[in-house]
């Protein structure tokens, strides 16, 4: 028993399992709190722990699993194709609120973690919070955060973004596909993605475009905030 557990297929099997049955759970009770993300990564860190199965194991086990994702990603360039016209239209329109998302991003997770007395590794690690996983994790090393921490938190943000995001901008009274993919793909990345893939082509091309983005300017950015935070702590 313990050979099967411990084989590729077993794992795949569990995690593909878990998230039809958390996906299942969500779309019946609509429940913001049971996303089928969140709901998923607990039962996967239960059903590990229960089974004596570390996460090198798992990890390993998975590898098909993230092979695909880096092709859903890849993906996302059909509907950035697609809108290509309306992007070389407005290219200066979405820098802008590409430089402006980034910045505040950064600037507004950071106060609020001065303002609740975090240490100065724990700053650092909270300013990759609003991009992809692969490169939060590579500028949270570079300016001596905990990649971990970062990778956790991202995730954290990801689902709460992808829970009230869309909702919170129709309460705002924007409504535009435009301004909700690019607001979805900067402060989610890609689970925000996920959630306004649904509503149409031109929703996920501009959070696409967005993940690309704001992941490229933050790298940019973070280097170049942390002295002047570090100076202002201190």
């Amino acid at each position: 028993m313990n050979e099967l557990i411990n084989t590729p297929l077993f794992t795949i099997t569990l995690t593909v399992v878990v998230y039809l049955l958390s996906d299942y759970l969500y779309i019946k009770t609509k429940c913001a709190f049971l996303n089928p993300v969140m709901t998923s990564i607990v039962i996967l860190i239960i059903g590990l722990k229960f089974n004596d199965i570390d996460f090198k194991t798992y990890d390993e086990g998975t590898y098909i699993i993230k092979l695909l994702l880096n092709a859903s990603v890849v993906a996302l360039a059909y509907p950035l194709y697609l809108q290509w016209d309306l992007i070389k239209k407005n290219y200066k329109k979405i820098f802008l609120c590409m430089f402006l998302g980034s910045s505040i991003g950064i600037i507004s997770v950071v106060l609020l973690a001065i303002l609740f007395g975090a240490s100065d590794q724990v700053i650092l690690s909270l300013i990759p919070k609003s991009i992809t996983t692969p490169i939060a994790v590579k500028v949270s090393e570079s300016i001596g955060g905990i990649a971990p921490l970062s990778a956790a938190v991202v995730i954290m943000v990801g689902i709460f973004g992808s829970v009230v995001g869309v909702n919170f901008l129709k309460l705002m009274k924007i409504n535009k596909p435009e301004s909700v993919g690019l607001a979805m793909g900067t402060a989610a990345h890609g689970l925000g993605t996920a959630t306004v893939a649904k509503l149409g082509n031109n929703y996920s091309a501009m959070a696409g475009l967005a993940i690309a983005l704001n992941g490229l300017l933050t790298a940019i950015l973070s280097p170049l905030f942390v002295e002047y935070i570090l100076k202002y702590i201190h």
